[in-house]
């Protein structure tokens, strides 16, 4: 970029194969050698701690606010559009070419990541709303 520009993403594929992802999960993107080293390092009790301890925490903190100042923040389920997610698990370039190349593909990986945000979304929103 320009001298001054600072870039708004870093692009960097993590994602190689959707049929790998689509059957195995995202594990293999645990795994994969596109991330940096210190997600390495991280125990299970870490990657649990930020799954379940983190949203409590995030929780109790906008119950508070809101409690004191009596505005509402949107919080609690977040869903991100399949092709917004593969922007940043293919990269845009790649994803780019994917949608000329393999069209069929991308929009098999759009369904099963619309599912996995579903879930995700669905998750969030029982925890905050005590249905879980």
């Amino acid at each position: 970029p320009p001298e001054g520009n600072i870039p708004s993403i870093v692009e960097k594929r993590i994602i190689d194969d959707y049929d790998d992802v689509m059957a195995r999960g995202f594990s293999t993107i645990l795994f994969c050698n596109g991330l940096d080293d210190d997600v390495y390092g991280r125990s299970v009790e870490d990657f649990l701690r930020y799954q379940f301890d983190y949203p409590e925490m995030f929780a109790q903190a906008y119950r508070k606010y809101y409690e004191e100042r009596r505005i509402p923040m949107l919080m609690g389920g977040r869903v991100c559009h399949p092709l917004d997610l593969l922007q940043y698990y293919r990269g845009i370039n790649d994803l780019i070419r994917d949608l000329f190349e393999e069209p069929e593909k991308v929009k098999a990986m759009c369904e099963w990541l619309s599912e996995y945000e579903a879930v995700i979304a669905m998750h969030a929103a029982a925890r905050k709303y005590g249905r879980y």
